[in-house]
């Protein structure tokens, strides 16, 4: 059960912020020798900031290693069929939840910089009209540290229009 909620919420961070698998095991691969050991598995999810505990991480790790004998390391090619085929079943589902998995990811963001989504938006509107250009607002949330906007962008746009029905 924890293991499919860990998995729920890996595929849910790798969509939203598109992230490329095969870059994700170079991150990992601190020591280059194509397999990660259980330290740079941890750190390798500690620094894409999902939010797992180590034993959610140890529980992937056991997950995708082929070889039971190997528990302590994963190869490349384990890494990315057992993240890839579970993403991939996930993806049905979580484009059903993106958008409220987006709006989420916008408050922890507006949250983590202290700051409301008014203030966010206010500092690209510099002729004071409350308003920005559209080409700014994947600006917005890039400055928020959320990446690959811009499939949402009609999202939340309806939700603008929702919010401020002029």
């Amino acid at each position: 059960m924890r293991l499919n909620k860990t998995l729920d919420k890996l595929a849910t961070a790798f969509y939203l912020q598109s992230l490329n698998l095969k870059r994700a095991f170079e991150i990992f691969d601190v020591s280059g020798n194509g397999t990660i050991n259980r330290r740079e598995f941890r750190q390798g999810f500690n620094q894409l900031n999902l939010g797992l505990t180590f034993d959610e991480i140890d529980d992937l790790m056991s997950m995708m290693s082929s070889d039971p004998s190997a528990a302590n390391e994963v190869s490349y090619d384990d890494f990315i069929q057992h993240l890839d085929d579970n993403i991939r079943k996930r993806s049905y589902a979580l484009k059903e939840n993106v958008e409220e998995s987006i709006m989420a990811r916008i408050k922890e963001c507006l949250d983590y910089a202290g700051e409301t989504l008014y203030e966010s938006l206010k500092i690209y509107d510099l002729e004071d009209l409350n308003t920005i250009n559209l080409s700014d607002l994947p600006r917005v949330f890039k400055r928020l540290g959320i990446s690959n906007i811009d499939p949402h962008i009609p999202y939340l746009l309806r939700i603008g229009q929702v919010l401020d029905p002029r």
